[in-house]
This record gives C-alpha cells, sequence and structure tokens, in this order.
C-alpha cells in the first residue's frame, strides 16, 4: 500500500519532506553575477563626480527596460529583465525620494562645523556630513537643473521635509537651509 506523503497533492503541502535538489551554477550565469558586481562598484565610487549623469540615465534606463519587458513578459529573459528594471527603477527612485528625510535629519541633527564648539564636534559628525555630501550632492544638482516643473516639485518636497525654525533656501543656483544662526549650504554653484 503506498505512503499517504507519496502521493503528488500531498508533496506540495509538505515542502519540508521532500528531496531537496542542489542550486546548480553556470559559468554565464556566474560572469555576469560578477560583472553586475563590477558594474554596482564603479557606479559608487563614480556616484561623487558623475552622480549627475548616472542618476537620471539609471532612471530613464530602467524605465525603458521596464516598457520594453512588458512585451517579452512570457519568456523567461523577458521575465528577469521585468525583474531587475523594475527593481532597479524602484531602488533609483527610492534614492531621489531619501533626500527628503535625509535633508531633514541633517537639518535637525547636524550644524555645521564652524557652529560648534571644537570639543562637541565628534568623529560620527563628521562622518555623517561626509556621507550627506557622498550621497546627496548629485541629487541636489539634479534638483537645481532640472527643467522647471521638476524643479519647483523638487524644490517644494525638500521645503516640506525641513523641520520647524528651518528655512529652505532656494537660490537659483543652489541650495541650503537656515537654522538661526547657521545658513547651511548644499550645493552652491
Amino acid at each position: 500500500m503506498e505512503s499517504q506523503l507519496s502521493r503528488p497533492a500531498d508533496r506540495r503541502r509538505y515542502p519540508t519532506e521532500m528531496m531537496r535538489i542542489p542550486l546548480q551554477f553556470s559559468l554565464g550565469g556566474l560572469l555576469l553575477f560578477t560583472g553586475a558586481i563590477a558594474v554596482t562598484v564603479a557606479t559608487l565610487l563614480a556616484w561623487p563626480k558623475w552622480g549627475a549623469v548616472i542618476g537620471p540615465f539609471l532612471l530613464i534606463t530602467a524605465l525603458l527596460l521596464l516598457l520594453a519587458s512588458c512585451f517579452f513578459r512570457r519568456r523567461r529573459a523577458g521575465s528577469m529583465v521585468f525583474r531587475v528594471s523594475s527593481s532597479m527603477l524602484v531602488a533609483t527612485s527610492l534614492l531621489y525620494l531619501s533626500f527628503g528625510p535625509a535633508a531633514w535629519a541633517h537639518a535637525r541633527y547636524l550644524s555645521p562645523k564652524c557652529a560648534l564648539p571644537a570639543s562637541s564636534w565628534t568623529k560620527s559628525n563628521e562622518i555623517s556630513a561626509d556621507a550627506f555630501d557622498y550621497i546627496y550632492q548629485p541629487i541636489a544638482t539634479n534638483a537645481i537643473f532640472a527643467p522647471e516643473p521638476i524643479r519647483s516639485c523638487a524644490m517644494s518636497y525638500i521645503a516640506w521635509w525641513m523641520p520647524n525654525g528651518t528655512r529652505f533656501c532656494d537660490w537659483g543656483d543652489g541650495i541650503g537651509w537656515h537654522k538661526n544662526p547657521i545658513t547651511y549650504t548644499v550645493i552652491h554653484y
């Protein structure tokens, strides 16, 4: 007599009792993964200098690949391109949208080094300020030089995130905020 667990319908109910399939690696998959890691590292290293170009390029590329992959979703490669491009679009969009909360945290918790006594400026403050500049200066550059409808939307979004008692400053060719007695400039051209 056959065991009850040997029927196919019962195997779906008890996945732990099924035989495990070992992972299989292919040379093509390994080369693709290594190339993706290399491109990611190169993008992160080039971000401070070329981020104002890389960011919009990633958004446009992800959007175009997402639209193109909609026509080929039934194929395996089309499905994979859809997942990768939608993930890239979401990640890049979240990076741009995180500028508002990061500006809020920077304005609320970090004062410029010149406004504090030397004893109260710590290494963690310096690291936080450097990280903010490293990540968000290219995004601020994109917000400054964007076409007018996008620029006004970006400036309103950043201004909305400013904490109470802080005034957002849009100088046309730079942005920052003023919190008595300090004016902090994110970027100015």
